[in-house]
């Protein structure tokens, strides 16, 4: 148990995904007595460069609790991203690395995988 204040520690809930689609933030928090905790999330290019971000505010009871929220990743293009967050009550930080991945066509990638092994005169392994 907590003696003093709070503590918390984020996770995403995997480390891609698709452009536009929001990232699941697992938020996990001990807390010594009733406490709002603020956590600043902030979304990094692979330049470094702040591109996003958002405030994350959660009500907290004494001992342990888990809570998700979701990262908008709206705005953003296909690329590595490094997503940061900080404790406002703590101090506490951490960070993750993502890739947003651009939209994958079945169709397209069945066209050309189609037309590149009947122009090769092969067959595709493991197919009958």
């Amino acid at each position: 148990m907590l003696v003093e204040g709070v503590q918390s520690a984020v996770v995403l809930e995997r480390n891609h995904a698709p452009i536009g689609e929001p990232l699941r933030m697992r938020i996990a928090s001990v807390a010594s007595a009733s406490a709002k905790e603020e956590l600043g999330v902030v979304v990094r290019s692979g330049e470094g460069v702040a591109v996003g971000g958002q405030s994350v505010s959660i009500a907290l009871e004494p001992g342990l609790s888990v809570h998700e929220a979701m990262l908008d990743t709206g705005e953003l293009a296909s690329d590595g991203y490094t997503i940061r967050w900080r404790s406002r009550i703590s101090g506490e930080f951490g960070r993750a690395g993502v890739t947003l991945l651009p939209p994958f066509n079945v169709g397209a990638v069945e066209e050309w995988s189609g037309r590149s092994t009947a122009q090769k005169g092969g067959s595709v392994a493991g197919a009958s």
